[in-house]
């Protein structure tokens, strides 16, 4: 995102236990899943520090669907595998 400059991964598939203990909340804890509102959250992100984004620009994507418990992305399957092998 453009507020803090740290777009290299995003939590899907460059922080596996991030990813795990964020879909752990949202599925687990009704209270969680029902409060939060990815398009809001998303728009006051952008619009919210003029200072930082003066044109207020939100990009279209990543769509920020919550994976399943029991789902993984590609890439996080992939460095489990690869860090089993080499540990």
């Amino acid at each position: 995102m453009q507020h803090f400059k740290c777009n290299l991964r995003d939590i899907r598939s460059g922080y596996p236990a991030l990813h795990r203990w964020m879909r752990h909340l949202y599925w687990n804890h009704e209270a969680f899943r029902l409060t939060t509102n990815f398009a809001h959250i998303k728009f006051h992100y952008t619009k919210s520090h003029s200072q930082i984004n003066p044109l207020g620009i939100t990009p279209l994507g990543p769509v920020p669907d919550v994976l399943p418990l029991d789902e993984e992305v590609p890439a996080a399957t992939a460095a489990v595998a690869a860090a089993s092998k080499t540990g």
